[in-house]
């Protein structure tokens, strides 16, 4: 039997961090093992307000590239604002089955990400959007977002999700439970997470808490991040030390706070290098994440982490095996949890071998191209929509 062949649909440009790279390592994936993979660019630009309405544009682009390329299958990447509805009319005029992976919470939040002001919202899921018109939460219009919430009802209203759309993938447990709030059906959905390949380096965490590695956050400075909780942290007494790598709002805030050095973004060589020295990675994020790629990066180096007990963390992070889980938004019960694993090497030491396990079970490359394909396979086989 032939591999399928895939068309993959995403604009690229995405305001969460991780998801480009995530799709391209996909589509790379799929050609390391043989598919021909063909890209689509869809409304010809970065993701557009006015395109999750309809975009005549991206259906005539498809309809060109289906008749051209002849795929088995039509992976589209979904977040808020990236991709048309029509896409998946179109493909489903040719036949073709297709896959839909979420990477954020736009079937549910018109704006995709549960927040509001800086601040976890759950007003729209479960119920008509409208809130997100009132709160102006598209872009800070109301335009905006009047289009993004219309185009919520309109096709709720007309079952694309239920009639167009063979599976749904989503990247955690936490993500599914708010697709099926947000109305998919449960039978559809696969929980397929990111993936990331292991270092080069050694096969496990070389135990840089008993050398006295310090901590380290890889993101973005950003309220939602939960930083400025950490710096917070950093101020208790127990002299407590953590790099930050990552840019953001927060960058001029956070200049000489105690115990918390800057280091900017790092490369991909720079970011490994760090993560085999700390001691755990610190995830003190304030919002649902809808995967935290940073900490399976840290599972590939067998290192611990500590992370909010909130969203798709609590899926990654086993608290007591693979790290530690902490209160959001507590920076005492966080500077708790990190002088404990700053004092406990052997513990911490045993917490990142069990990461490094599962990360060869669960996040692999190896792992994650068999779950793909066996969704692939599914949709194929399914009935036609």
């Amino acid at each position: 039997m032939s591999l399928p062949r895939i068309l993959a649909v995403h604009a690229p440009g995405s305001a969460l961090p991780g998801v480009d790279a995530a799709v391209d390592a996909e589509a790379a994936l799929l050609r390391t093992h043989g598919h021909d993979v063909e890209r689509l660019l869809p409304a010809g630009a970065a993701p557009s307000w006015a395109s999750a309405l309809w975009s005549s544009h991206d259906a005539q682009a498809l309809r060109a590239t289906l008749g051209r390329f002849r795929p088995d299958l039509v992976h589209v990447h979904a977040q808020a604002g990236g991709y048309s509805p029509a896409l998946l009319w179109a493909a489903a005029e040719h036949g073709v089955p297709v896959v839909l992976t979420l990477h954020d919470f736009a079937l549910g939040c018109p704006q995709g990400s549960l927040l509001r002001a800086g601040r976890i919202c759950e007003e729209c899921p479960g119920g008509p959007p409208l809130p997100a018109v009132r709160h102006r939460c598209c872009g800070g219009s109301r335009r905006a977002s009047l289009v993004a919430a219309t185009a919520l009802i309109a096709q709720r209203a007309l079952g694309t999700w239920t009639r167009k759309v063979s599976r749904y993938i989503v990247p955690s447990d936490f993500c599914r439970e708010q697709s099926i709030r947000a109305g998919l059906p449960a039978a559809r959905l696969r929980v397929k997470p990111y993936f990331t390949a292991a270092p080069l380096a050694g096969p496990e965490h070389a135990g840089a808490a008993a050398e006295g590695g310090d901590f380290l956050y890889a993101g973005p400075l950003s309220e939602q991040s939960g930083v400025r909780v950490l710096a917070q942290a950093l101020a208790q007494p127990g002299n407590l030390a953590c790099t930050v790598a990552g840019d953001g709002p927060l960058r001029a805030t956070l200049e000489g706070a105690a115990g918390l050095r800057l280091s900017g973004p790092l490369e991909a060589a720079g970011l490994s290098r760090q993560l085999q020295r700390a001691t755990a990675l610190v995830l003190p994020s304030l919002w649902f994440e809808p995967f935290a790629q940073a900490a399976i990066e840290a599972y590939a180096h067998g290192l611990p982490v500590i992370a909010s007990r909130l969203g798709s963390l609590v899926d990654i992070v086993r608290d007591g095996k693979t790290g530690l889980l902490v209160e959001p938004g507590d920076a005492l019960d966080l500077a708790r949890k990190m002088r404990w694993a700053r004092d406990n090497p052997a513990q911490m030491q045993a917490m990142g071998r069990t990461a490094r396990t599962i990360h060869a079970r669960r996040y692999s490359a190896q792992e994650n191209y068999r779950q793909l394909l066996a969704v692939y396979d599914d949709a194929i086989a399914s009935t036609p929509l």
